[in-house]
């Protein structure tokens, strides 16, 4: 008798619909800015997608290349003087995306190992708090090249 209940509990969880709501997260046009000799600071630029039905955020930034690497966002007040802010996270919209750009929101990679120049590639990880780790490869572009 039990087993036939436990049959019957098992064959009707089959007929209930499950949905499970997750952020997907997609990184394209992901570059940094080429250094000269002796510069130790450098920024990442990258569009983040998320194609899923629901938020997400970026919550931490790191790269082998760098001792530490910190989300930042530029800003110019009233009287035009730029300041940069280090942000703790970043929020993702379902269905939306966020650009790091110049002259905005960028991932700021300090202490670098060494100088990068144009054509190498820097992987950066990304820690989402849904999505998890994502690494991207990113290409050095140096003054005067352009993001393909």
């Amino acid at each position: 008798m039990m087993i036939k209940i436990l049959a019957a509990i098992v064959l009707s969880l089959g007929f209930i619909n499950f949905s499970y709501a997750q952020a997907q997260i997609e990184i394209t046009e992901g570059w940094v800015r080429g250094t000269p000799p002796g510069t130790t600071i450098t920024a990442m630029y990258m569009n983040v997608e998320n194609t899923g039905d629901q938020d997400d955020t970026l919550k931490s930034v790191s790269s082998d290349i760098s001792k530490s690497a910190e989300i930042h966002q530029t800003s110019v007040d009233d009287k035009g003087v730029a300041k940069m802010e280090m942000l703790e996270s970043v929020l993702v919209p379902a269905e939306g995306s966020v650009n790091f750009k110049p002259g905005g929101m960028h991932i700021m990679l300090i202490d670098l190992e060494e100088s990068l120049k144009s054509g190498d590639k820097v992987e950066i990880k990304l820690v989402f708090e849904k999505a998890g780790q994502v690494k991207v490869q990113a290409e050095v572009l140096g003054v005067g090249d352009k993001p393909e």
